[in-house]
């Protein structure tokens, strides 16, 4: 049994792994956007600026995607590895993935985004408006994981991504894909994942609530299902391939945890 102490501490070399992973230089650059977006006015040279400053707000989010797309591959294993998690350790995922330093950093910046967008134009800009659209963003993240792991755990649904074991481009694109929806039980068969289906659906008309007035409709809702399903298959191909773009682009000592064992000769299927 794991005692409390135990698990804070484990909780902890986690933050800090998580932590020592974000460069100070990423982290003030992301501030520094949403700051001079938030005070910014329209027109003249100051909505010049703002136009300027989208793009770093972009190439920002995506070099955030990069770093968890190399620090969340250490759930990527191999068929011939498989273990099923306890409820502990799915909860000790849950907490990472929903409360951990880079998915602040993330929810942070597509907030900027939105402010950039001026999307909802009623939320208005200015420090206040950014924090409106902060908290509407880590505010239904927060809900969609809660009911994903709720429901998942009950199912005995595996949280984690598994790295397709078959070699190709599009076999392995149409994994990752698939893997939105699909996912391990904990007895390591292929099952439909209805935690996910349900945190999405939950997060995405629950936040309807506190959006504007025109936003609160069923259609509004289910686009917003749409998109946050798209994102969540974007997000999979990225770390399907992040082993190989990593050879490619990247430079020096390979993170441990963006290591996938050589398992695709020959190529085996799931159960």
């Amino acid at each position: 049994m794991i005692t409390g102490g135990m698990k804070c501490s484990l909780w902890g070399n986690d933050m800090k792994t998580a932590l020592s992973s974000v460069p100070v230089s990423r982290v003030a650059l992301l501030f520094g956007v949403n700051v001079a977006v938030a005070v910014s006015s329209k027109g003249g040279a100051i909505h010049a600026l703002r136009h300027h400053l989208r793009w770093f707000g972009l190439l920002f989010l995506l070099s955030n995607q990069v770093v968890l797309a190399q620090t969340d591959l250490q759930g990527s294993n191999p068929q011939g590895s498989f273990r099923a998690l306890n409820t502990q350790e799915k909860f000790d995922y849950y907490l990472r993935r929903t409360y951990g330093p880079q998915d602040l950093l993330k929810r942070s910046a597509l907030a900027g985004i939105a402010q950039w967008r001026n999307h909802p134009p009623e939320w208005e800009q200015g420090l206040a408006g950014y924090g409106r659209r902060f908290s509407s963003s880590y505010g239904q993240h927060a809900i969609k994981k809660t009911i994903q792991f709720s429901i998942g755990a009950a199912l005995k649904e595996d949280p984690r991504y598994f790295a397709s074991t078959e070699n190709g481009f599009w076999r392995r694109t149409g994994h990752a894909v698939a893997h939105t929806m699909i996912v391990r039980n904990d007895h390591n068969r292929r099952v439909f994942s209805f935690g996910r289906l349900s945190g999405t659906l939950g997060g995405s008309f629950i936040s309807r609530t506190w959006h504007p007035e025109r936003q609160q409709t069923v259609g509004n809702a289910l686009r917003n299902v749409g998109v946050s399903l798209s994102a969540e298959a974007s997000w999979n191909v990225l770390r399907e391939f992040w082993p190989e773009i990593k050879r490619i682009f990247g430079k020096g000592k390979q993170h441990p945890s963006a290591v996938i064992p050589e398992n695709r000769s020959p190529p085996r299927s799931y159960p």
